[in-house]
């Protein structure tokens, strides 16, 4: 009889194949013990051959059910296994965020629905100020701590569920904000603004002795030759110019078509 490994993926098509085989020899031989039997001509060898094998035949199908429900166990766990990895490619390790590329991903989709809609899609831009003074002054381990607060405080100051957070890289952030106008997005950019200043973390680095964000937003509403790259080159010059203007604000811009 052919053995059935249960992590072939063809394990449970050819084990249920074996049982139904198996059960249909059973039953013909047991059909024809009945048949010799009932003309006044009993094979007992026969007869004996069927019971010794329908034993037989149900220890097989027991051990085949067996490998079938460990097929199906193992399955499951590869499945789950798979689901996992996949959500854990697209989270920052740090701060749970999402991370650059599952913002991508979602930049795009968000994108591709607002160009269909004709709504306005907000981006936001944000880097933590004078943080490599931070991590110089209270070492590299503080500084991971205070990107998780920072990431904390974006997280809980946005229009959830709507908007996604991600960490962009380092100790830059960014945010996506569908359906969000200029002033939308500026409202948002200021709300995290202020959020992580009220965390009052310290940094004696910066002029107000406590950890700020520079806020960059745009808005555009999407066109066909648009160019979803372009939104955030919009809120990246716009974080640019808050930095430039003395950190801790938010400066927001028009992008346009992003074409």
């Amino acid at each position: 009889m052919a053995k059935t490994d249960s992590s072939d993926p063809n394990g449970e098509a050819i084990a249920r194949g074996e049982i139904v085989r198996l059960n249909k020899i059973i039953e013909a031989l047991m059909n024809r013990a009945e048949r010799s039997a009932s003309v006044g001509n009993s094979d007992f060898g026969l007869f004996e051959t069927a019971v010794v094998l329908e034993g037989e035949v149900r220890q097989r199908t027991a051990e085949l059910q067996a490998a079938l429900q460990e097929n199906e166990r193992m399955t499951w766990a590869l499945e789950e296994a798979n689901r996992r990895l996949e959500l854990l490619s697209t989270i920052d390790p740090l701060t749970g965020l999402a991370n650059r590329r599952r913002f991508a991903e979602v930049l795009a989709a968000e994108w591709s629905r607002a160009l269909r809609s004709a709504d306005p899609l907000g981006a936001v831009m944000v880097d933590v100020d004078r943080f490599k003074l931070y991590n110089d002054r209270y070492g590299h381990l503080a500084g991971d701590a205070c990107l998780k607060r920072v990431a904390l405080a974006l997280s809980a100051n946005v229009r959830a569920p709507s908007d996604l957070v991600a960490r962009f890289g380092g100790e830059e952030f960014s945010i996506i904000l569908p359906g969000a106008d200029q002033a939308a997005a500026l409202l948002v950019g200021e709300r995290v603004r202020r959020a992580v200043a009220e965390l009052a973390e310290p940094h004696l680095g910066m002029p107000l002795g406590i950890v700020t964000i520079s806020v960059g937003t745009a808005s555009t509403i999407p066109v066909p030759d648009g160019n979803a790259d372009r939104l955030l080159d919009a809120a990246d010059a716009a974080l640019y110019q808050a930095k430039d203007g003395g950190r801790n604000q938010v400066v927001g811009v028009a992008a346009g078509s992003a074409s």
